[in-house]
């Protein structure tokens, strides 16, 4: 009996290592202890049984009333209102047998679709380049000089000349098969409302470009947030003509605080403003790039706070940080949790300047609901659209252990409140033990 209340006492501190002020849960292992109490469950339910089955109704009542607080505890992903506005467009690219059967008598037809498309891309990449060039001037002072050899010439030649090449000596089946995989383009009727933005880790790089690419077709995302890529997989990504649907990104330059690789942004529409880093987080740089939802300038940037195995300090410094993006939209810097530990090297503090009307902030933010420090981030501003869909919780780590399920929410996407999601998705990525997510956003 004796054992039975001291782990049915255990339990119930550990449970309450949550409620401590934010900025203790960087003390290691206290940040490690509390991201772990979803799993308790396990052990409340075992107790709980072992309690009844012993005739011990004092453990079994406690048992049972700290399994009413963890349900009580995350209420929100699963009771609300939910946000109104349109949901994520899915765009199903397999081919049934109906589909098979014709697509064989249309070979000609898809031939001839095929390098019209060909033709219209190089055109919109053509401009697409210069777009890009104009960003990247406006960043960089616009003192350029224009004659020089631009975007326009790798896009043409990458994909225009040997594009056309290759399709000389394709068979007519793989052909069909390009075809049949080239993103459609939406009509400005079929086009939702709203921003469609995707999330993933891609740990040390090691992500499928191609996954990536058809996770961004099937969704039509609008912008696209990595963490831990590396220069080949950006590499992959291009080479697998990621630039057709976002021709526009910017990487943050890597540095001795990378963890994992470096972060990445890309975007459908030609972005007012790109940022190769946006706040110092200690940790890989946050790039970001300034869209239009409707009438408003969003800010939408790629972040990834150090876990707390990298240093505790680093990443309680992160994650509070974070809230600092909320500056971007004119608000005044929400005040950082006095417990919250110090920069451990000298940091570049984020300029004063509006540039959005609000802001999303996605990754791998190696937090959860649990941790204090994360729920005082949205005490000062953000929603989580997890949380805000109350669509249950979308589970995101570890995406690739044998038989382990994923049991952890360590990433997410932010928003502050001129924005809405309505609806978010997580799946699976091959070579990643992260989930990405998808999320779709309105004015709110």
């Amino acid at each position: 009996m004796a054992w039975l209340w001291i782990l049915t006492i255990l339990i119930g501190l550990w449970m309450c290592l949550r409620y401590l002020p934010a900025g203790f849960d960087a003390k290691r292992p206290v940040g490690e202890l509390i991201a772990l109490t979803p799993l308790l469950c396990i052990p409340l339910v075992v107790l709980v049984v072992v309690s009844a089955c012993m005739d011990a109704w004092w453990p079994f009542a406690i048992g049972l009333f700290l399994l009413a607080c963890e349900v009580w505890f995350r209420r929100g992903y699963f009771f609300g209102a939910k946000p109104k506005g349109a949901g994520l467009t899915r765009n199903n690219s397999s081919t049934t047998g109906t589909n098979k059967s014709k697509v064989g008598k249309d070979k000609a037809a898809a031939r001839n679709d095929a390098q019209s498309d060909a033709a219209t891309d190089a055109a919109e990449l053509e401009q697409s380049g210069r777009s890009i060039l104009d960003v990247l001037l406006v960043e960089n002072g616009g003192d350029e000089d224009k004659t020089e050899s631009t975007p326009n010439a790798f896009l043409l030649n990458t994909l225009g000349e040997e594009a056309a090449a290759r399709a000389t000596d394709q068979s007519e089946e793989q052909e069909l098969t390009n075809a049949m995989a080239a993103p459609a383009h939406a009509t400005e009727q079929e086009k939702p409302t709203g921003l469609t933005v995707m999330t993933l880790n891609c740990r040390y790089g090691r992500a499928d470009p191609t996954a990536i690419i058809d996770a961004v077709r099937r969704y039509h995302v609008d912008v696209l947030a990595l963490q831990e890529t590396s220069a080949e997989l950006e590499q992959s990504l291009i080479d697998a003509r990621l630039i057709l649907d976002l021709p526009y990104h910017a990487a943050g330059a890597p540095t001795k605080n990378d963890n994992g690789g470096f972060n990445m942004i890309w975007t459908r529409d030609v972005p007012t403003t790109l940022k190769p880093n946006t706040i110092d987080l200690e940790a890989a740089a946050a790039p970001g790039a300034v869209v239009k939802v409707g009438d408003q300038s969003v800010l939408v940037a790629s972040a990834h706070p150090k876990s707390p195995h990298r240093g505790g300090q680093y990443w309680g410094y992160g994650i509070a940080h974070l809230s600092e993006f909320l500056g971007y939209t004119g608000l005044t810097k929400p005040a950082i949790p006095e417990h919250v530990p110090a920069a451990v090297d000298p940091i570049t503090p984020r300029p004063d300047e509006h540039i959005a009307d609000s802001v999303v902030v996605m990754g791998d933010l190696n937090s959860s609901l649990d941790i204090p420090s994360f729920r005082s981030l949205l005490n000062a501003g953000f929603i989580d659209s997890s949380l805000e869909t109350h669509s249950g919780m979308h589970l995101t780590f570890p995406a690739s252990w044998p038989v382990v399920p994923r049991v952890l929410e360590l990433d997410h996407v932010l928003h502050s409140r001129g924005l809405a999601a309505t609806e978010i998705t997580a799946f699976k990525v091959p070579g990643t033990d992260h989930a990405a997510l998808v999320a779709h956003l309105v004015e709110a």
